[in-house]
């Protein structure tokens, strides 16, 4: 029994020393593990090990065991997990990891980790698309100091952060140390090299590189769009319609319409309308978003080469709706023009050609709108005639060698004649030489009209010189033969009767001028001159002929003509001719019929026939007691009663005259007869 109770005591001693020892053991570790150094190194292997949410917590914990302590080698630790909680953080891309990493750099700008936090937090930024932010971080990592396997992932992040905030160069030099590896950014990263230097309008080298991933089966349904928008760039229209067919296959329903687009301008490029207006109008309905003005503008210049113009008017109002000042805007005016002249719209198409000249990016579409303004300008006669001219004026001033020139002094000389500014029209003129044979008419009508009205306003020596160039300008014409009458009119006013009666009889002598209203005039004038220059028979010689070409218009100058014909018969003692011409006159009861009452009782008496004289005189004197000839016809009704011996009324009629003209020369002779 007691050596049972003495051994049940040592084994219960035995069991108490063993778990005396065991819990002294249980306490040491416990606290040893609860050290920060430890938790450190327990932290550290979680990370290790991509462990990194047991691990952040692990740091964390490290991190508040340190708060109060303020041994140097403390400060290590508290550096360390401060830095990997963070990127624990960020590689499990917590909310706050971006905060933690910022923290960690403006804590410890000097630490040995300060790359890498750049490079964990660029990495954060750009997981969650913040390439802007993503750009500034990576701008603070030195690549070379990274492994060759983080350089690869950061160049590509760097790379593609670089490009999408547009620093393509610096994209590029990130992006071409991966084309040229073997790694897996090869491809992508060639992708997005080849794409800025499509950004960069650098097509040839763009399409290279493209070539290059062609294959790829990420990229082979992709890369075949960007080639088809490099040869349009380029240029190469042909290349681009050449895809079509395959590209409209393969696109999605997003992409066809853009696809349509490059083809349909294509076609356009090429001046095939025929087969862009359905790729152009596939584009128009199927688009998700409105075209732009230049779709609208090709559109609408489709249309208008397929003569469809209502519908081309349509688009180039579009474009015009949101650019009014710009080359675009110019050529969609010009071509609206067009539109509306084709459909009858004249007066709206003269104010599409007006805004299109007033518009200079294209000098040649300026030109061109600004002439067919002037052209409607004056065809629908709507501006007023100074403001018309004005056009024509302008147009010449800022286009001296265009080849409207000629057509717009045309119009100017219409406008001008149609106004009578004869000298304006004539000085218009002038800049059409060589004149044509058309023109060469019209400049002999505008000088004749500039005679003819000079000549009624007694501008006897502007319009001397103007019939005179107007009958040399087309010498064989009947205007010309006109011309030369009235030249010779002019100069007769001019008291150059010599040349007057050069050119009458110059006009008399050719073969057109029977045809011309002046033909009869012209020898009733040259009656006259021969008659000034006493040639009688001369004279007589043109009354005769005129007499023989008078019309029933002139009466009153074949009146005078009976009596100044009357008057060289007289002069050359042909009395009986004379009295027959003067006959004439009293029977067709025209004026002055007193001087042919006188007149033929002077040819009777001349004649021998004195009571037939002195009846004719004592009618003159009664009917017409105011005639200008009384004093002669008293004179010569007494002389005749002196011959007819009947003295006592030659005395009557002689103390007449003298009474009652006493101021004449009559009068003294009456008063020698009385005093005989």
């Amino acid at each position: 029994m007691r050596t049972f109770l003495k051994n049940s005591l040592a084994v219960a001693l035995a069991v108490g020393l063993l778990c005396l020892w065991a819990g002294g053991l249980q306490a040491q570790n416990t606290a040893f593990y609860d050290q920060p150094e430890a938790m450190y190194r327990d932290a550290f292997e979680l990370y290790a090990k991509a462990k990194y949410a047991s691990a952040r917590k692990q740091f964390i914990r490290v991190s508040q065991k340190l708060a109060n302590r303020t041994a140097p080698e403390d400060d290590y630790y508290r550096t360390e997990s401060a830095f990997y909680a963070a990127v624990c953080g960020a590689r499990l891309y917590h909310r706050n990891a971006q905060v933690d990493l910022q923290r960690f750099i403006e804590a410890y700008p000097m630490s040995d980790h300060i790359q890498q936090a750049w490079r964990e937090l660029g990495d954060y930024l750009y997981h969650y698309k913040q390439y802007a932010e993503a750009y500034a971080a990576y701008a603070h990592v030195a690549v070379d100091e990274l492994t060759p396997e983080e350089q690869d992932a950061f160049r590509f992040h760097a790379g593609y952060a670089a490009f999408s905030v547009k620093r393509y160069d610096e994209a590029k030099l990130n992006f071409a140390p991966l084309i040229e590896s073997t790694g897996k950014y090869r491809i992508v990263a060639g992708y997005y090299h080849a794409y800025i230097l499509y950004m960069e309008g650098k097509y040839q080298s763009a399409l290279n590189e493209f070539a290059k991933i062609q294959d790829d089966p990420t990229f082979k349904t992709l890369v075949p769009f960007y080639v088809q928008q490099i040869y349009y760039m380029q240029g190469r229209y042909k290349d681009v319609v050449d895809m079509a067919e395959t590209l409209m296959a393969t696109a999605s329903s997003k992409r066809q319409p853009e696809v349509a687009r490059l083809v349909g301008e294509s076609y356009y490029q090429l001046g095939d309308y025929d087969r862009a207006l359905p790729y152009m109008q596939f584009y128009f309905d199927r688009s998700a978003q409105r075209p732009d003005k230049d779709g609208d503008y090709i559109l609408g210049y489709i249309y208008y080469k397929r003569q469809v113009y209502d519908t081309a008017s349509h688009y180039f109002l579009r474009v015009l709706s949101v650019d009014k000042d710009s080359e675009l805007a110019q050529s969609a005016y010009y071509h609206l023009g067009y539109c509306y002249v084709q459909r009858g719209q004249k007066k709206f198409a003269m104010d599409a050609f007006r805004d299109a000249a007033r518009l200079k990016f294209n000098p040649v579409v300026q030109e061109d709108a600004m002439y067919h303004y002037a052209q409607l300008s004056y065809e629908l006669g709507l501006a007023p005639y100074k403001e018309s001219v004005t056009v024509f004026t302008d147009f010449l001033e800022a286009y001296p060698q265009s080849a409207y020139s000629r057509k717009i002094y045309e119009y100017m000389l219409s406008a001008y004649s149609r106004n009578r500014h004869y000298a304006e029209a004539l000085a218009a003129i002038e800049k059409l030489q060589p004149l044509s044979y058309e023109l060469k008419q019209v400049k002999q009508n505008l000088l004749f009209n500039r005679g003819m009205e000079a000549f009624r306003s007694r501008k006897y020596p502007l319009a001397d010189t103007s019939f005179v160039m107007a009958a040399r300008e087309l010498p064989d014409n009947a205007l010309a033969a006109r011309a030369m009458f009235w030249a010779g009119e002019s100069a007769w006013q001019l008291d150059e009767a010599d040349t007057a009666l050069e050119r009458y009889e110059a006009f008399a002598a050719r073969p057109e001028a029977a045809s011309t209203p002046e033909y009869a005039m012209v020898y009733y004038n040259l009656g006259y001159l021969y008659m000034d220059r006493v040639r009688y028979e001369q004279a007589l010689s043109q009354w005769e002929r005129f007499f023989a070409v008078c019309r029933a218009a002139d009466t009153a100058y074949l009146t005078d003509a009976y009596l100044r014909a009357g008057d060289c018969e007289f002069m050359l003692r042909h009395f009986d001719k004379a009295e027959a011409y003067y006959a004439k006159v009293i029977a067709k009861g025209r004026e002055p019929l007193d001087y042919a009452y006188y007149q033929r009782a002077l040819c009777a008496g001349a004649q021998g026939r004195y009571q037939e004289k002195v009846d004719g005189l004592l009618g003159l004197i009664e009917n017409y007691p105011r005639t200008a000839y009384m004093s002669m016809a008293i004179n010569e009704l007494a002389a005749t009663y002196l011959v007819l011996e009947q003295n006592d009324k030659a005395l009557m009629y002689y103390r007449q005259l003298y009474e009652g003209y006493p101021r004449q020369a009559l009068a003294r002779v009456a008063l020698l007869k009385i005093g005989m």
